[in-house]
C-alpha cells in the first residue's frame, strides 16, 4: 500500500481485532467493528463471515470462507447480492475428498480412518459430507472425533486409539488452526499418519497438508477491498474461486513415524521438507498483514485524509495482551490521521473506514480482518 500512495499514520489506520481460537467471540467482536462505523468488514472462516452476515445488511463484506453456497453465506457466486461478495476456498467436494485419496495412497492397507473436526462450523460439515462421499470409493471406516475447543484434544485421541485408527484427517477450524502444534503432537505420540488442510501445519511438523494458498487468496481480497473503496457494490462482484493448492509433506515426520512416502505421492507435492517444527516466529500480525495489501491494493487519488478499517485473521496471541495493545495503538493513530498535514479535518467524502473480520482484526485508512486461527 504505501507503494500506491498510503502511508499508515497520515491516510491509512490499521485496527485488528483477534478471536484467539474462540469462535463464540465473533458476536462481540463483529459488534465492536460495525459501532466504529467501518466501510469494509473482511471476516476469514466461516463462523465469522456468518456473524458479520447477521449483524449487519448494509457495510460492505469482503469474506475468504470455505464453500459459501454449500455453507448458506451467499446463494450465487456469480452475483452473491446484499453487501457480500470474496473469495471461496475450496472447488467443490473434490477438494476435501483428496485428503482421503493423498491418505490411502501413502499409508499401506489402510482401513481405519479417524476424523478431527468441530461439528458446529458449517463448513466442517460440508468436509464431512465430501469425505464419505469420496470413502464410498476407498471402502474405509471412518470414525468422527469432534471437539468444540483445546480441552477434547486428549479425549478425542485416546478415542482414536480405541477405534485402532490407523490414520487421521484434521479438518480446519478455528480451534484446531489456532492449537495445531498441540494436535500435531498428540498425532506424532500417537503414531498417526495425519492430513492437514493448511499448511501451517506441516510447517509445525505435521505428516502432510493439502489445502489453498491463503496467502494468496488473502491478496485477492485485498483488491476486492480496493474496488469497494472506490465504490464498487460488493453484491455485483463475483465470488472468485482459489485456484492455488499446495501439498506439503514433511519427510522428517514421515521418517519418524517409520513410513516411506511413496513416489508416485511426492511427485504431486508442491513441496516437501525435512523440517520438525514451526517455522521461524511469523512478523507481528498487522506487518505481515501490511505486506500482503503492499503488493495488492492500486493506487487512488488520496484527499485530506482516507480512513479504512482492517480487521485480520485471528492468529494466536496471549489472551488479553494484544486486543489492549492494539486498541491503544489504534486509538493514537485514528487521533493522528483525522487531520491532515495542515491540520484540516478531512470531509466526509474523503473518510473510507474499513474492517475486516475472519478469524480476528481491524485497521482504519486501509484494510482489515478478524481471525479464528493461522490461515495463510
Amino acid at each position: 500500500m504505501r507503494e500506491r500512495g498510503y502511508v499508515e499514520g497520515q491516510n491509512i489506520t490499521i485496527e485488528e481485532r483477534w478471536a484467539e481460537g474462540r469462535s463464540e467471540r465473533f458476536h462481540d467482536l463483529v459488534a465492536e467493528l460495525i459501532r466504529l462505523k467501518m466501510d469494509v468488514i473482511v471476516p476469514i472462516s466461516t463462523p465469522a463471515v456468518r456473524e458479520a452476515k447477521d449483524l449487519t445488511k448494509t457495510t460492505p463484506i469482503v469474506f475468504i470462507a470455505a464453500d459459501p453456497v454449500k455453507t448458506g453465506l451467499v446463494s450465487n457466486l456469480g452475483r452473491p447480492g446484499q453487501n457480500l461478495t470474496g473469495l471461496s476456498l475450496t472447488l467443490g467436494d473434490e477438494f476435501a475428498g483428496k485428503w482421503l485419496e493423498l491418505l490411502v495412497d501413502t499409508v499401506p492397507q489402510l482401513s481405519r480412518v479417524a476424523i478431527l473436526w468441530n461439528p458446529s462450523n458449517p463448513s466442517n460439515a460440508s468436509f464431512l459430507k465430501a469425505v464419505q462421499s469420496s470413502n464410498r470409493t476407498f471402502r474405509t471406516t471412518l470414525s468422527l472425533h469432534g471437539v468444540a475447543d483445546a480441552s477434547q484434544f486428549e479425549s478425542a485421541f485416546r478415542a482414536m486409539a480405541g477405534a485402532r485408527a490407523q490414520a487421521l484427517i484434521v479438518f480446519v477450524d478455528p480451534v484446531t488452526v489456532r492449537h495445531r502444534a498441540r494436535i500435531v503432537e498428540l498425532a506424532t505420540k500417537t503414531r498417526l499418519p495425519t492430513i492437514y488442510g493448511f499448511r501451517e501445519f506441516a510447517d509445525a511438523g505435521g505428516l502432510m497438508a493439502y489445502g489453498p494458498n491463503v496467502a494468496g487468496a488473502c491478496r485477492r481480497a485485498a483488491v476486492y477491498v480496493d474496488k469497494v473503496l472506490k465504490g464498487a457494490k460488493p453484491g455485483d462482484l463475483p465470488v472468485e474461486q482459489v485456484t492455488q493448492f499446495e501439498l506439503l509433506i514433511n519427510l522428517k515426520t514421515s521418517k519418524a513415524l517409520g513410513l516411506t512416502i511413496p513416489q508416485s505421492v511426492l511427485v504431486r507435492a508442491t513441496r516437501s521438507s525435512n523440517n520438525d517444527g514451526p517455522t521461524p516466529p511469523t512478523p507481528r500480525r498487522g506487518a505481515r498483514l501490511r505486506r500482503l495489501l503492499d503488493a495488492v491494493v492500486r493506487p487512488r487519488a488520496l484527499g485530506a485524509t482516507h480512513l479504512a478499517r482492517l480487521l485480520a485473521r485471528h492468529r494466536p496471541c496471549r489472551r488479553g495482551h494484544a486486543p489492549a495493545r492494539l486498541r491503544s495503538a489504534a486509538a493514537r493513530v485514528a487521533r493522528h490521521v483525522l487531520h491532515d498535514r495542515d491540520g484540516a479535518q478531512p470531509n466526509e467524502h474523503d473518510r473510507h473506514r474499513m474492517g475486516a473480520h475472519g478469524v480476528a482484526s481491524g485497521a482504519a485508512g486501509g484494510v482489515g480482518r478478524v481471525e479464528n486461527g493461522e490461515t495463510s
